[in-house]
């Protein structure tokens, strides 16, 4: 999960400054990272096989999307969850790509970048430590 939350927040947040990308490009980044966040029985899989973590149960939404599951359908709600959470983190990384494009900006939306993939990394160890992951 460190990776994936660096690669989300800090990575893509800088390839869309390298881009240039505007706000009008917004539609496209999100349906492109919409289609991403589909793939997500495929990227728990992969990382279960290559790493031996299951994420299965968070990117699912635990008990709540599991849960909801039970009534309207085998990853029905629970791919509605995480499609949310991926439209919410998605934002702050293309507002921070946009954000990096100003030479004002930059000094600032770093340290947030760096916060907020910290405290993600953070989460993420507290999970693994209580078998959430």
């Amino acid at each position: 999960m460190s990776g994936y939350s660096a690669h989300i927040g800090v990575d893509l947040s800088h390839a869309l400054a390298a881009l240039g990308t505007k706000p009008e490009n917004a539609l496209d980044f999100f349906t492109i990272v919409d289609r991403i966040a589909q793939q997500g029985p495929t990227m728990v899989d992969a990382t279960k096989s290559i790493y031996g973590g299951d994420l299965g149960p968070m990117w699912r939404g635990y008990f709540v999307g599991e849960g909801l599951d039970l009534v309207v359908g085998k990853g029905v709600a629970s791919g509605w969850i995480l499609r949310m959470v991926d439209v919410g983190l998605n934002s702050i990384t293309f507002t921070n790509g946009l954000a990096l494009q100003n030479p004002a900006l930059v000094p600032a939306t770093e340290v947030e970048l760096d916060l907020e993939w910290r405290s993600a990394d953070l989460t993420w160890q507290i999970l693994s430590a209580l078998r959430g992951l």
